[in-house]
């Protein structure tokens, strides 16, 4: 499957690759029906390379709460392994991110970059696999990318010959580092492909998305490309809340409760008779009384 293709990248007009909400991939370095689109990466740099384009690639991204995952094709023209004593000139992808998109002139704890190297020492060895964060040497962690952060995958994309292609798959557990993202955020972030295309122990070709400056390197503010998140579904309004609570049906009255005791209320209109009826009795005695004077 061929990539959306990149336009060239001016310094501001930048490529938003979108990132699929899911909730199910397994990184095995097989593509899951989970990913979205497949971005090409296919610009040649001209930075700290011999100018070889040969390299070429796909990539896509997926996320969730606590991860987020990218999936890339390679497909390398020369010898599908590094041989260099060098990580930056090795073969295998590299990825770059922002996490608050700060587009900074320099890298802050929110800014890392990461490779993984596909290296073999002869053509009949076994592969070996291992992430490189921020320079040379296997383990160089900052304060926003450890190793225990990560998920890796690499495999054969016809599951037999190296040569026709390999893909990567690697999660980042951001959530170790941020708050979880939502759908429409925005994230810095570009990807660039390294090929030792001779076998001579050096950079031959890089492809890029976005970026054939090669200015990432070193500064964030020239990624080229940035994720856009998008798919999860949204959580229920307050007001939705509400609504259910006011359409509740009454809670029954619990029958092992005491029961209330009505207080007798008198109304005003049984006032009114007790006073005739007291008015009448006494106009009765005050007769009687009278009649009684006169005998």
């Amino acid at each position: 499957m061929l990539g959306i293709h990149a336009s060239a990248y001016d310094g501001a007009d930048r490529l938003t690759v979108e990132a699929k909400y899911s909730s199910d991939i397994v990184v095995d370095g097989i593509k899951d029906d989970g990913y979205g689109k497949m971005y090409a990466v296919e610009q040649q740099g001209i930075a700290h390379t011999e100018g070889l384009k040969l390299t070429t690639g796909n990539v896509t991204v997926a996320w969730n709460e606590s991860d987020i995952y990218f999936y890339i094709e390679v497909y390398d023209q020369g010898t599908p392994y590094a041989v260099s004593n060098t990580d930056w000139q090795t073969d295998g992808p590299e990825f770059f991110l922002d996490l608050k998109n700060s587009k900074l002139a320099s890298y802050d704890k929110d800014c890392f970059r990461v490779r993984v190297i596909a290296a073999k020492d002869s053509p009949d060895s076994k592969w070996d696999h291992w992430l490189s964060f921020n320079g040379s040497g296997t383990e160089n962690p900052i304060s926003c990318a450890t190793a225990d952060d990560f998920k890796l995958a690499v495999r054969s994309i016809n599951g037999k010959d190296w040569a026709d292609g390999y893909a990567v798959e690697i999660s980042y557990k951001y959530s170790n580092h941020m708050d979880p993202i939502t759908n429409d955020y925005l994230m810095g972030w570009d990807v660039q492909i390294c090929d030792d295309t001779l076998g001579f122990g050096s950079r031959d070709s890089q492809a890029f998305l976005g970026n054939p400056a090669d200015v990432a390197h070193n500064n964030p503010s020239g990624f080229g490309s940035e994720i856009k998140f998008i798919g999860a579904a949204n959580s229920a309004a307050a007001g939705d809340a509400k609504s259910a609570a006011d359409n509740a049906p009454a809670a029954k009255p619990d029958a092992t409760a005491e029961p209330a005791v009505a207080t007798p209320q008198t109304s005003d209109s049984s006032i009114a008779f007790i006073g005739l009826a007291l008015l009448l009795s006494l106009a009765c005695f005050a007769g009687i009384k009278k009649a009684a004077i006169h005998k």
